[in-house]
């Protein structure tokens, strides 16, 4: 018998909400921002220059109406997790 003993991963965010008016491009850096990489590291991933990570993340900020990477974080908590602990809240409350 063996036991392999691995480090727990934490578990992905969740999709980027499918009604954000993001273009493909936007929506990748977006995903990637909220999983926590930085500008080089989405830019490495994507294999584009940080510029192109900034301009896509410009344009998201613009139609998404919020003022940079906090309040974008903002936004997907409120939009992704928020519902998803509202719905658990009562279950809970019930334990």
């Amino acid at each position: 018998m063996a036991i392999v003993l691995t480090p727990e991963r934490p578990p992905a965010p969740p999709a980027i909400p499918a009604e954000w008016p993001l273009t493909p491009a936007e929506r990748q850096v977006v995903a990637l921002l909220a999983r926590g990489l930085g500008n080089r590291q989405i830019a490495d991933a994507l294999t584009v220059s940080e510029n192109t990570v900034q301009t896509h993340l410009r344009h998201a900020y613009e139609k998404l109406g919020v003022g940079g990477r906090t309040q974008l974080m903002a936004r997907f908590f409120r939009e992704t997790y928020w519902p998803a602990m509202d719905e658990a809240a009562p279950a809970a409350l019930c334990a």
